[in-house]
């Protein structure tokens, strides 16, 4: 789920950055999109991580 939606908000900020006429709206989807791209990352990282190391995570449990 977070490798699509981090592919599409990347693809989405080039579009912005593309566009001519935006004005200060450019800035606010830049940096929304920026957020969504970082968040999406992170959680791929840690499901990455569940998946490779269970383990890990099950002994961190109390």
């Amino acid at each position: 789920m977070t490798a699509p939606l981090f592919a599409v908000s990347l693809t989405m900020g080039v579009v912005v950055l593309s566009l001519s006429c935006a004005g200060g709206t450019k800035d606010v989807a830049l940096w929304g999109l920026a957020v969504t791209a970082f968040t999406s990352a992170l959680t791929a990282c840690h499901c990455l991580g569940v998946l490779l190391l269970p383990q890990a995570y099950i002994k961190g449990r109390p």
